[in-house]
């Protein structure tokens, strides 16, 4: 099934917003209903981990621009 064009067309003229929050809601009703309930929880206390690692200066950031080059470069690179 091929989605009607003038659907995505206008789904894409939405504003950011809109458009976030309308992807959030397909991707829910793919999940049958199934939500972990404890995930919002979990991933609130990992990214005050992450922010308490980056305020103490234990971590390195780096650009995630630059990051994902490097990622396209290992993967082009020859495997063993």
């Amino acid at each position: 099934m091929s989605l009607h064009t003038d659907l995505v067309s206008r789904a894409l003229e939405l504003p950011t917003e809109d458009r976030a929050e309308l992807a959030r809601q397909l991707i829910l009703s793919l999940e049958d209903g199934v939500i972990d309930a404890d995930a919002d929880a979990a991933w609130e206390t990992e990214v005050e981990r992450r922010l308490q690692q980056v305020d103490r200066g234990e971590v390195t950031l780096h650009d995630w621009r630059q990051s994902i080059d490097r990622i396209r470069r290992t993967l082009q690179k020859p495997q063993p």
